[in-house]
């Protein structure tokens, strides 16, 4: 089974924060909606 298929369509602040999609991957919620992030690139691993 494929991630997106676990994806609620449209969830709450609260709903978000105890969602566990179990998948690694980090997610941000934009209205309403959870949106995969992109990794973090060089600059960001504090080196």
């Amino acid at each position: 089974m494929f991630a997106s298929a676990k994806i609620p369509d449209h969830i709450t602040a609260a709903e978000f924060l105890a969602w566990d999609p179990q998948d690694g991957q980090a997610w941000q919620l934009v209205d309403g909606e959870p949106q995969a992030m992109s990794p973090a690139g060089v600059s960001h691993a504090g080196r």
